[in-house]
């Protein structure tokens, strides 16, 4: 009986979990393109320019257009 009531807490837990990460997204991440290009403009406005190499980009949420 023991046995019984810790499944059944465990696999409450486990549903409520699992069904809290099933909501549709209304948005993605996209590079943000402007943050970029002000870093890039600003690099090369010193007095010794230096190029900018982006390994983790800025990035920006944006809405998905559901009409598409």
């Amino acid at each position: 009986m023991k046995w019984l009531k810790l499944f059944l807490v465990f696999f409450v837990i486990t549903a409520i979990t699992g069904c809290a990460g099933s909501t549709p997204k209304d948005y993605r991440w996209v590079n943000d393109t402007e943050k970029m290009q002000r870093v890039s403009g600003a690099s090369h406005t010193v007095a010794s320019p230096v190029d900018v190499i982006w390994i983790n980009p800025p990035r920006k949420k944006e809405k998905i257009n559901k009409d598409d």
